[in-house]
C-alpha cells in the first residue's frame, strides 16, 4: 500500500507503450459498434404484425386471372420484399460479426494468456461457430447450408425468394394460367418459414445486443496492460494495485482479489497460478519512486501468505528500490518469496515481459 505522498486519482492521462495495442482496441470498439448498428436495422425491415395478419399463408383462394392489385398478388410481393431486405440485413450482420471475431482474436493475441480476454472470445464462441458453418458452406444431407442459427441465415432466403417471385409473376394474371398445387404448397411453406425466421431473428438480435452491451461494459476495450514507469510514479496507490492485478491477469493468473482492505495483513492482490497455487502480493507505491522497501515488509507478507495457505507464494511489487537485507532474507526463503523492484517493474509493465521472465533474473 501507499506510504509516501501520492498523486490523486486521474491526475494524469494514462500513457501506454506502443506495444500496448491501443489501435487494436480502437478497431475492436469500432467492430462492436458496426455490429450493433447492423442489428438495429432489423426493426426497419419487419412489417407490423397487423399488416401481416391481413394476409394468408397459403393463398388458398389463388386462381387464374389474378389482378395486379389483388390481395394474393400484394401478399407475394410483400413477402418477396421482406425476403430481399432480410437477406441484406443478415448479410450485413454476418459481415460485421466476422469482423468482430477477427478483432476479438487480435485483442486476445495481445494477451494470449489473459483470462478476461479469453472469456470474451468464449462468450461469443457459439455465435461464431454458427457463422463458420455458413462461411465454410458445410452441407447437410439435402445438400443445403446447415442452419446452425436459423434466426440469421442469409442463404436460407434464396429458396424463399424464388417461390415468391413465381407467385408474384405477371404470367399468373392470364386467365389461362393458375398456380400449381406444388407452388401453392411451397408458397405456404416458405411464407411460414419466413415469418418464423423473422420471429427468431428478434430473439437473436436481443441476445446479441445484450452480449455487445456487456462487452462494452467489460474490460474488452482496455489496451494490453502496460504503462511507462514515469506514469506509474504518478499513480494513486489504489491505481497501482489494480495495475498489478491487471499485469497478473495478462500473464495468465486468475485474480481473485484486487486492492487491499482493512485487516488484510498486507495482502493487496491475490491470484491463482495455472496449477491453482495462490500468489499473495503486497504492493508498495510512493510518488516518484522515492524510498526503499525494507526487510520487515518482506517478512510480513511472507508470514501472511503462509497463514492463508502453506504453499502460497509471497511477492512484493514496488516502484521503489529494495534494500539489500530484504533481498538477502527473500533469497533464504528459496522459491516462496519473490521481489519486483523498480527495475523489474519497468521490464514487466513497460517492456511487456511476462512475470516469469522478469523473476528469472534473480531476486
Amino acid at each position: 500500500m501507499n506510504e509516501a505522498g501520492t498523486a490523486g486519482l486521474g491526475t494524469t492521462e494514462r500513457r501506454l507503450p506502443p506495444a500496448a495495442g491501443a489501435d487494436q482496441m480502437a478497431d475492436l470498439a469500432k467492430a462492436a459498434g458496426n455490429l450493433t448498428q447492423a442489428l438495429t436495422r432489423r426493426d426497419d425491415i419487419v412489417p407490423p404484425d397487423e399488416l401481416l395478419g391481413r394476409f394468408t399463408l397459403g393463398m388458398p383462394q389463388m386462381k387464374a386471372g389474378l389482378r395486379e392489385n389483388s390481395i394474393e398478388r400484394r401478399e407475394a410481393l410483400l413477402y418477396l420484399d421482406m425476403a430481399n431486405q432480410f437477406q441484406e440485413w443478415a448479410d450485413a450482420v454476418e459481415r460485421a460479426s466476422i469482423q468482430l471475431r477477427s478483432n476479438l482474436l487480435a485483442a486476445l493475441a495481445l494477451d494470449p494468456k489473459s483470462s478476461r480476454r479469453k472469456a470474451l472470445v468464449h462468450y461469443f464462441a457459439d455465435w461464431f461457430h454458427g457463422l463458420s458453418v455458413y462461411t465454410e458452406a458445410k452441407l447437410d444431407q439435402n445438400g443445403e447450408a446447415e442452419a446452425v442459427n436459423p434466426g440469421i441465415d442469409p442463404r436460407g432466403m434464396e429458396r424463399a425468394k424464388s417461390v415468391f417471385i413465381h407467385a408474384a409473376s405477371p404470367i399468373l394474371e392470364s386467365e389461362f394460367y393458375a398456380p400449381s398445387r406444388k407452388l401453392l404448397f411451397r408458397y405456404g411453406q416458405e411464407a411460414q418459414l419466413c415469418l418464423d425466421r423473422f420471429d427468431r431473428s428478434r430473439e437473436v438480435t436481443l441476445e446479441l445486443k445484450r452480449a455487445l452491451s456487456e462487452l462494452e461494459e467489460s474490460q474488452a476495450f482496455a489496451p494490453r496492460t502496460a504503462a511507462y514507469l514515469d506514469y506509474i510514479d504518478t499513480m494513486h496507490f489504489s491505481e497501482f494495485e489494480h495495475l498489478v492485478a491487471d499485469l497478473l491477469d495478462r500473464d495468465g493468473y486468475r485474480v481473485t482479489q484486487r486492492g487491499g482492505k482493512a485487516g488484510d495483513h498486507g495482502m493487496d492482490v491475490i491470484a491463482l497460478g495455472e496449477l491453482g497455487q495462490p500468489v499473495v502480493v503486497q504492493v508498495k507505491h510512493s510518488e516518484g519512486g522515492n524510498g526503499k522497501v525494507d526487510e520487515g515488509v518482506i517478512r510480513d507478507i511472507a508470514g501472511a501468505s503462509r497463514v492463508m495457505h502453506p504453499s502460497s507464494i509471497a511477492m512484493v511489487v514496488t516502484n521503489r528500490h529494495i534494500t539489500q537485507p530484504a533481498r538477502d532474507w527473500a533469497a533464504r526463503e528459496n522459491a516462496f518469496v519473490h521481489l519486483v523492484d523498480r527495475k523489474k517493474l519497468q521490464r514487466w509493465a513497460e517492456d511487456g515481459l511476462p512475470l516469469a521472465a522478469v523473476l528469472e533474473d534473480g531476486r
